[in-house]
């Protein structure tokens, strides 16, 4: 028989030997087993406990006598779907791993000056600096943020709030996975300035710079690890890079629930009796469900008093005042409504307009999409067309 196979997916061949005799034998003690498989009786309990670890080989103590029998052949595709899955953690273990090797790679020639800190009490002592360094007026650039567990998440707020009492700005750019912590803990603060980048890379690793100094933090607070450089040139690498994401003009979201979201975030960057403009208020091809979040939002809306200005698709236009009184606001106060010519009917695009600089395009088909483009001149432009139309 052509045992090859076996030996492929991870047996010896004393072990292939002893489990074929076993098959053979049935149930038997060591004795018949060396004779049978040709095995050292040195070595026959140690072949046997490796071939019980795997599943293979169990054993029973008949009249203070120990007794071996193989397990069903079966039993090898449940060994080796075993193996896959082990083999499968220990890829995703060395894909976690990877971006702490290439960091390390990187830093490399920062070897003299770079200091690694271990644990939540490491990273505390790393992050001691950063305030001993920074004075009032200067600035942190960190990025990016993506998701955060409790306890980091607490630790850098505490963070944020340190540097905020000394004067200390800070500018950190959040990925997607980072949102809720912006948005929930770091938007209200004064000197807090962030940004969400929807197609920034997720990474295990953040990079914090300020001044000539950079700390890199990889992990969550059960195994973060955080490595301070003290080197003017890193540091100016890093924050070029960070300017690059920072200065992005137009931004990417894709998906029902990051669009919505943007859509809905104008509203924690209005105060009250601020006014946003519409052109093309549509639900696009996307009908029921559309109406059914756009009733909640401007419930919202209405609350927080700020004011809509909304140039609609003619077709839409009864179900949009319905939202407004659905809202809160039946009067139209803060709320108004008017019908572009029917030309420009049927088409599942709208554009916001808002802040005097922030011109989004959303794109209401099955294949949802929103363009965010940051820009006084184009916002003027569009501003003046939705005038325009609003008083034809």
């Amino acid at each position: 028989m052509d045992t090859s196979l076996l030996e492929s997916i991870g047996l010896t061949k004393s072990e292939i030997n002893v489990y074929m005799a076993l098959l053979e034998l049935g149930t038997a003690t060591t004795g018949p087993i060396v004779e049978k498989s040709g095995a050292a009786s040195s070595k026959i309990y140690e072949i046997l406990d490796r071939l019980m670890q795997k599943g293979l080989v169990s054993s029973v103590i008949e009249e203070g006598i120990k007794h071996f029998e193989a397990a069903s052949p079966e039993r090898i595709l449940d060994y080796l779907q075993e193996k896959e899955q082990k083999l499968q953690e220990q890829k995703q273990s060395i894909k976690n791993l990877i971006p702490e090797l290439l960091l390390k790679k990187t830093l490399a020639k920062y070897k003299t000056e770079a200091t690694v800190f271990r644990g939540m009490k490491g990273l505390e002592t790393a992050f001691k600096d950063t305030l001993q360094v920074l004075k009032k007026g200067d600035t942190m650039y960190v990025y990016v943020v993506g998701e955060l567990d409790v306890r980091m998440s607490d630790y850098f707020k505490k963070q944020y709030q340190f540097r905020e009492k000394i004067g200390i700005k800070t500018k950190t750019i959040y990925s997607d996975e980072g949102r809720q912590w912006y948005e929930r803990e770091r938007k209200g603060m004064r000197l807090a300035e962030g940004k969400v980048i929807p197609n920034a890379m997720a990474s295990p690793a953040t990079v914090n710079i300020y001044k000539d100094n950079v700390i890199i933090r990889i992990g969550d607070s059960k195994n973060v690890i955080a490595i301070r450089i003290k080197n003017k040139d890193l540091a100016d690498s890093f924050y070029d890079q960070f300017l690059l994401l920072w200065n992005q003009d137009v931004l990417v979201y894709k998906g029902f629930e990051p669009v919505t979201e943007r859509f809905r975030s104008m509203l924690d960057e209005l105060e009250s009796g601020d006014e946003y403009q519409v052109i093309g208020a549509t639900y696009g091809h996307l009908g029921e469900q559309l109406s059914d979040w756009f009733r909640n939002y401007h419930k919202e809306r209405v609350k927080k008093g700020i004011k809509a200005r909304l140039l609609g698709d003619p077709d839409y236009k009864k179900d949009i005042l319905e939202e407004f009184i659905h809202g809160g606001d039946p009067t139209g106060k803060i709320s108004e409504v008017r019908s572009l010519p029917k030309a420009l009917s049927g088409i599942p695009m709208q554009i916001n307009l808002y802040k005097g600089n922030k011109v989004i395009f959303f794109m209401f088909e099955k294949d949802m999409r929103c363009f965010e483009i940051s820009s006084e001149a184009l916002y003027k432009n569009f501003r003046a067309y939705f005038e325009a139309l609003w008083n034809t």
